[in-house]
């Protein structure tokens, strides 16, 4: 603590305040160090709970993307511009490539010092008991996509090297899989590898429909749903399913109805 007690002066008679000595205690450093590091600006680090946010995403491709992800798992991303006034485009890392920027208010930002560890949750989930519960509801919301990826990833070392394909379950209610080919080193599709390449050049239909003959609208209505709309009979627990989560444009819990 700096003396800032006054002295008294024998040459004036009066009192003066001795002169503070300069800051250099390496406990103002790091709070100077600190207050530093809150500031947000471009470039710069930062964080926000996934709960906080999915009201900013603006595609489905990105909302699709956090699904596997608890409510109070940290979303980290880099600054790419804006201000605070306004707000930043932040590009985050759990976001799909081509899709990672999302415009986000300051007060909803957290920045993250430079060196500092960026934890999947904060230091208010370190109980065990909470954490691990918290990770096993990650577990059972994670997608399709990602169990399969995480189920290769779980193999050993040497039979992952060894792999040649890599399938991928796309529909929890199915147990097909998209066989994806894993290249080697070095190794790149040619033209000759694209599948598109023996697909037909004109297209070719099931059913020959002679549409000239067609002259009444119930005609029109009985071909589209005998010959083009998807067969939806059983399916109607998957449509209610679907309809009742508010993301849904007819969503039934906004009020709104859907019918075929």
């Amino acid at each position: 603590m700096t003396n800032t007690a006054p002295t008294s002066d024998s040459s004036t008679g009066g009192m003066k305040k001795r002169k503070a000595s300069p800051v250099t205690t390496a406990r103002q450093q790091r709070k100077k160090t600190k207050a530093e590091e809150r500031k947000i600006k471009i470039g710069c680090r930062v964080k926000i709970q996934k709960k906080n946010l999915f009201h900013w995403l603006a595609t489905d491709q990105q909302k699709e993307s956090l699904k596997g992800f608890n409510q109070n798992y940290n979303c980290y991303g880099t600054i790419k511009s804006g201000n605070a006034a306004a707000g930043y485009r932040v590009a985050f890392d759990n976001l799909p490539y081509e899709d990672k920027e999302v415009f986000v208010k300051r007060k909803k930002l957290t920045a993250v010092g430079s060196g500092n560890e960026e934890t999947p949750y904060d230091k208010n989930t370190d109980n065990p008991e909470v954490l691990e519960t918290i990770q096993r509801e990650d577990r059972s919301k994670k997608s399709t996509i990602q169990a399969s990826i995480d189920e290769f990833c779980s193999l050993d070392e040497e039979v992952i090297a060894d792999a040649k394909t890599l399938d991928i379950r796309h529909d929890e209610h199915s147990e097909e899989r998209a066989s994806w080919k894993i290249l080697p080193d070095n190794g790149y599709t040619k033209e000759d590898d694209d599948p598109m390449v023996a697909y037909p050049k004109e297209a070719s239909f099931s059913v020959d429909i002679d549409f000239g003959e067609v002259d009444h609208y119930e005609d029109l209505k009985e071909i589209f749903f005998e010959h083009f709309f998807p067969d939806v009979v059983g399916k109607a627990q998957w449509i209610d399913d679907f309809h009742s989560d508010p993301r849904s444009t007819n969503t039934t819990s906004s009020g709104r109805t859907f019918s075929l």
